[in-house]
């Protein structure tokens, strides 16, 4: 007896794929970049307000407290935007970063002192 083996089955048609799926991985900026702006930023602004503390003490905490605001403001919006959403978290973390960091300082400085 000659009988061929049956054919193996068609697959059924695939939908095509949707359009405009999700980003490539590496869309929406970088993230170390985003950092470097964060750190240098709250650090530049805490730096000036210092040396200005002296001259002009009543401007010295809004140099001090409206760039930390507004680097927490921007980091925010620009990590909900999807073009953007690398760049805001970096900026989020430099902003943390320069938290830390400001922070042991903060703390060097006052058990130095011995309050």
């Amino acid at each position: 007896m000659s009988d061929l083996p049956p054919a193996p089955p068609v697959p059924p048609d695939l939908p095509p794929a949707p359009r405009g799926g999700s980003p490539s991985p590496r869309a929406g900026g970088s993230v170390l970049l985003g950092i470097v702006v964060g750190v240098v930023f709250i650090g530049g602004c805490v730096g000036l307000a210092f040396l200005l503390v002296s001259s002009v003490p009543a401007l010295s905490g809004v140099l001090f407290w409206a760039p930390a605001v507004a680097c927490l403001i921007a980091g925010i919006v620009l990590a909900v935007l999807p073009r953007t959403t690398r760049f805001g978290a970096g900026l989020l973390i430099g902003f943390g970063i320069s938290l830390l960091v400001s922070a042991g300082v903060c703390v060097a400085l006052i058990t130095r002192i011995g309050l």
